[in-house]
Formats: C-alpha cells, structure tokens, sequence
C-alpha cells in the first residue's frame, strides 16, 4: 500500500510539474519582402515552413501593392494565414491601396493586439494617421495597456520606425538606416507622436519590471539590421530584407520564462 501511495503521488507530482512547465514559444519576424512588381514576394519566405513558429510577425510592404485585388492577397494568405489570430502584421505604405479588402482577408482592424503566454503584442498602423498615433488608435493603445493583465514582456511592433524621429540618438541616423526618409511624404517617417504619448506608458512599463521591444520592418534597402537599448531600457529593434537578395535577416523571437530573447538569423535559415 505504501508503494501504491508513493507510485500515485510521483504521478501527480508529475503532471503538475508539466502543467507548470510553461513550453518555450517562437515567434518569426519579417518585413519588406515586396519585389518591385506585384508577381511575387522574396523567395526564401514564400519556400519557409512558418507553420513551425507560435506566430508571425510581419513588419509591412509585403508586396509591391499587397492589397491591389484578391489575387495577390490569395497568394499572400497561403503564405502568411493571414486571418490566424497569431499572424500579425503591421502595414506599409505598399500594403495600404485597398483597407477595406485587406481586413476581409485578416478579419482584423488595422491595429490591434494579441496576448500569448507571458508576451503582450501590439501592433500598430504608421500609415492611418502619417506616422501618428492618435483618435482611436491611441485610445486602443492606452486601454490595452491599462486593462490587459499578466505579461511579462511587451512588443510594438510598426512599419516606420516612428521611434528614430524626436530622438537625439536616432534622428540623425534616419536616412542611413530607414527605407523611408525623414520627410513629409506618406512613406516618410513624418513628425508624430511617440515620445509624447506612447513612451511614457513603456517606460512606466519598464520601470515595474516590464521587458519592452519595439519592432518595426521598414529597412532593408540602406541597412539589414537595427538594434539598440535606450538609457531606459527599452529595446528598438528593425529588420526588412531587399527581396531575393544575399545577406537579409529576419528576428526570432523566443519566448523563455519571463522574458523574450531575440536573435537576427540569414532569412534563409527561415
């Protein structure tokens, strides 16, 4: 009996420690995959298995016009899934010409939010308000913000680099490292408001234990990857490829206990 009693409480030890036991998550990011008509995308992502990541992260400009007709949306839903809950996409100037038919196929607004494990996303539109965060997508951003509970980790995830604007560090870099110059045009990154209202929340965040990166995929054409932690904390990071072209990156992001690690990988490793 007594053998009995302990084989049983072994069991049950067991199957709580493998309910404890939280898996370790992956997530993908990939951005600018557009080549300069709208026959196809960057051949290495149309050929990779993203069925084995926890979900994907698509920083924008998927192809030359993504949302031109059903067509090229079609193909980009084989791809990317794009109604999955954990397919996330942030849009670009290039993804932009029909909103209405790209959330017939996303069945989502255009910015919105997504919780997995210990990892709050959000993704947000750069290109609904020229550059701006503001009216009800900047409501959005506060409510999910106040209101969503338990998360250890918090990613932005944008096509512009909004971020690189209004900073000391970053401004002058723009043109260097952005596809997207510093300017007023609508794939420019243009004055917005970052600093003054979206920031403020992250470093609060940051500051009661929060880890927090904000990714955005408007690069590839001037550099591959972008990565720096601010004096606060706070990691920026960036990735966008120049479509069926050697050296581009894409982000693997892997959720581990309390915190996302990341990691720039050849986007042929995908």
């Amino acid at each position: 009996m007594f053998k009995l009693g302990c084989f049983i409480f072994s069991v049950v030890l067991l199957l709580s420690c493998q309910r404890n036991k939280q898996r370790v998550k992956t997530y993908a990011v990939v951005s600018h995959t557009r080549l300069d008509d709208n026959t196809a995308i960057d051949f290495n992502v149309v050929k990779a298995n993203l069925k084995k990541y926890d979900g994907i992260l698509l920083g924008g400009d998927l192809a030359y016009l993504s949302s031109k007709d059903d067509s090229i949306l079609t193909y980009l839903d084989r791809i990317f899934d794009l109604s999955s809950h954990s397919t996330m996409w942030a849009l670009g100037n290039h993804d932009y010409s029909n909103i209405s038919l790209i959330k017939k196929y996303t069945n989502k607004e255009t910015y919105y939010s997504f919780k997995d494990g210990n990892t709050l996303f959000i993704v947000l539109d750069t290109q609904k308000d020229s550059s701006k965060i503001i009216n009800e997508q900047l409501i959005f951003y506060n409510t999910v913000l106040d209101t969503t509970t338990n998360f250890s980790s918090v990613v932005v995830l944008t096509h512009k680099l909004i971020w690189m604007r209004d900073n000391h560090v970053f401004e002058p870099m723009i043109d260097s490292v952005s596809n997207g110059h510093l300017g007023d045009c609508n794939y420019c990154i243009q004055q917005n408001n970052f600093y003054q209202d979206l920031y403020p929340k992250l470093l609060s965040l940051k500051q009661n234990g929060k880890q927090i990166l904000c990714i955005a995929g408007d690069i590839g054409f001037k550099c591959k990857i972008f990565e720096f932690i601010d004096s606060d904390g706070i990691i920026f990071l960036a990735t966008g490829i120049k479509a069926n072209q050697k050296d581009n990156y894409f982000i693997k992001l892997k959720q581990n206990k309390l915190r996302i690690n990341y990691q720039f990988l050849p986007i042929t490793d995908i």
